[in-house]
C-alpha cells in the first residue's frame, strides 16, 4: 500500500495535533469584547498553566562583582500572583566564584519571614554557574503564602571570589 505526500503530510499534522492538544477556536466574538477572557482555554498556549508565574531577577549586572548585604533587590508581588507560593528557586552568576560560595537568602519583608530555610539558601558551588548542581539543595519555607503587595528582598549573604551577574529564578504556584 502507498501513500501519497498528501496523506502523509495529515498524518504528521494529526498525530502534532493530538500531540500538542490544539484546541480550534470555534468561533471569534465580534464586537467590543475582551478577546483573551471570551477565547481563554481555546488558545494554544493554554496548557502551559504556570506560564506568568516565574519572575526572574538580576542581582548584579553582568559587569559588577556581587557584595554581602541585605536588600541587594527589592520587588513587589503583584495581584495576580496573590495567593501563591514558592515552589522552586534558582541562583545563578555569569562569572563563576574562583573561591567561595555564592549565597542568598530570598526574604519577604512585607511578612517579616525568610522565605528559604535559614539552614539551606541558594547556595552557588565554586566554579559553578547555577544552583542547579549545589552539594546542599536548598529547603523552602512552604509556609509562606505571597499576598498582593509584599515586598521580596534578595539578600546576598556570601559574595564568593569573582562572582559576578548574579540574578535569581523564582516559580511560584
Amino acid at each position: 500500500m502507498e501513500i501519497t505526500p498528501t496523506e502523509a503530510n495529515k498524518a504528521v499534522s494529526d498525530s502534532m495535533a493530538s500531540v500538542l492538544d490544539y484546541k480550534e477556536p470555534t468561533t471569534l466574538p465580534s464586537g467590543p469584547v475582551n478577546l483573551l477572557e471570551e477565547t481563554w482555554g481555546q488558545l494554544p498556549n493554554s496548557r502551559w498553566s504556570n506560564v506568568g508565574r516565574m519572575i526572574q531577577v538580576k542581582v548584579f549586572d553582568d559587569a559588577t562583582a556581587a557584595t554581602t548585604g541585605d536588600g541587594k533587590v527589592i520587588f513587589l508581588i503583584p495581584p495576580e500572583l496573590d495567593g501563591t507560593r514558592l515552589v522552586r528557586a534558582v541562583a545563578f552568576v555569569s562569572t563563576v566564584s574562583s573561591s567561595g560560595n555564592p549565597t542568598f537568602q530570598i526574604r519577604n519583608i512585607t511578612q517579616s519571614k525568610d522565605c528559604l530555610v535559614a539552614a539551606t539558601p541558594l547556595v552557588i558551588d565554586v566554579s559553578e554557574f547555577t544552583s542547579l548542581t549545589a552539594t546542599t539543595a536548598t529547603a523552602i519555607n512552604n509556609a509562606i503564602i505571597f499576598r498582593s503587595g509584599d515586598l521580596i528582598a534578595i539578600d546576598c549573604d556570601t559574595a564568593g571570589t569573582g562572582a559576578k551577574g548574579a540574578g535569581i529564578h523564582l516559580s511560584l504556584q
